[in-house]
């Protein structure tokens, strides 16, 4: 009997489910991706300049985010980078992405951060990640630069 009941009740809720009312909803899709062109470490005041690119798709908006730290002293971590619209020729629209150390705190690590969304990556077929700058005068150590690309679909359900 008890079996009976269970096979029931999954049959009610799939029933229900298929009679649900029509909604508008909004789902993500979300994408990961990691810039590994990246050097590990940089010397104080030092450039590293790099090709990273990531494809964006239509309807998406974008988070990116950067981690580092300096073994001394206050400075400041530069994430550079330019949009595309055909893919291939970057620098329509360059962004910096700044992350600031602080003197009383020279050693922990620090995140810094930015969205972009829909509406600003109107238009662009792909990112790309092309310098990251150490303007401190410790040693920076970068722990990693990701973005987070999601598609909004606003499909009728």
């Amino acid at each position: 009997m008890k079996i009976v009941k269970t096979l029931l009740a999954a049959a009610v809720l799939a029933g229900a489910a298929v009679f649900l009312p029509a909604a508008h909803a909004q789902v993500y899709s979300p994408t990961l991706f990691t810039a590994t062109n990246l050097p590990g470490t940089l010397s104080s005041n030092v450039v590293s300049v790099t090709t990273n690119i990531f494809p964006l798709t239509k309807n998406c908006c974008l988070s990116l985010t950067s981690r580092f730290q300096t073994s001394a002293g206050a400075g400041t971590g530069v994430i550079s980078g330019s949009f595309s619209q055909d893919g291939t020729n970057f620098g329509c629209a360059p962004f910096t992405l700044t992350g600031t150390l602080s003197t009383a705190y020279p050693t922990n690590a620090i995140t810094a951060w930015t969205n972009f969304s829909q509406a600003q990556l109107s238009g662009f077929s792909a990112i790309n990640i092309t310098t990251f700058t150490n303007t401190g005068p410790g040693v920076c150590t970068n722990f990693g630069v990701q973005l987070n690309r999601a598609t909004l679909n606003t499909a009728t359900f």
